[in-house]
């Protein structure tokens, strides 16, 4: 519709939309391993952490939560700074393509008003240019804006593809000959230590394949 207007307003709408798909493309390009790297070691020390608290009772116990807390906090602290630096980064460029916008709006306005004044276009064209070029660009600018929860959905969809690559393939077990049918218990008493009535007292029951 730009170029119906003239065809310099849709060569600076070509312009406006490129130059923003180069904005996103450099904010990917010059962030992409700072904040892979960041989030790995973010999830490696959150890992580490739950790794510790395992036997909760015996850290507990030996005093050792507030040392593992601390240093966990510090090495929270160095993956959080390292992905703050990578934000900064991609605001940076982010507010540099809300400027682009701005200016690429201001220029058509400026196209716009050169060519009624050079009797190119007709004066309603300006007002036109400038609705059509913003909704033109306005999903350009959105991907540029959004490029961060598309970089974490990237890089969690390739940990989650590593994962599964490494998991290895089930094998099928087969059931005993002598084994019944289904799952049977009899006389099941469950006692936790420490409490004297039993949760569960002579309990018995027999599931078949496929019951629940």
């Amino acid at each position: 519709v730009l170029f119906l207007l003239h065809p310099l307003y849709g060569w600076v709408g070509v312009a406006g939309c490129v130059l923003l798909g180069l904005l996103g493309w450099l904010a990917d390009a010059t962030t992409r391993g700072a904040l892979a790297g960041a989030s790995a070691e973010s999830a490696r020390v959150s890992a580490q952490l739950a790794g510790r608290l395992r036997q909760r009772d015996l850290v507990e116990g030996l005093g050792l939560l507030p040392a593992i807390v601390g240093r966990w906090h510090l090495r929270y602290l160095r993956a959080m700074g390292r992905l703050d630096a990578a934000q900064l980064h991609v605001r940076t460029l982010q507010g540099i393509a809300r400027f682009a916008t701005l200016l690429f709006q201001g220029g058509m306005a400026a196209i716009g008003a050169w060519l009624v004044i050079d009797q190119r276009a007709a004066p309603g064209s300006i007002i036109a240019a400038a609705m059509i070029a913003g909704m033109a660009t306005a999903p350009v600018a959105r991907l540029v804006a959004t490029w961060r929860d598309w970089a974490f959905a990237r890089l969690a969809w390739s940990r989650l593809r590593r994962l599964v690559a490494d998991m290895p393939p089930e094998r099928a077990q087969g059931a005993a000959a002598s084994a019944a049918a289904g799952l049977c218990a009899q006389d099941l008493t469950v006692a936790p230590p420490g409490r004297a009535a039993p949760l569960v007292r002579d309990l018995s029951l027999r599931l078949g394949p496929g019951e629940a």
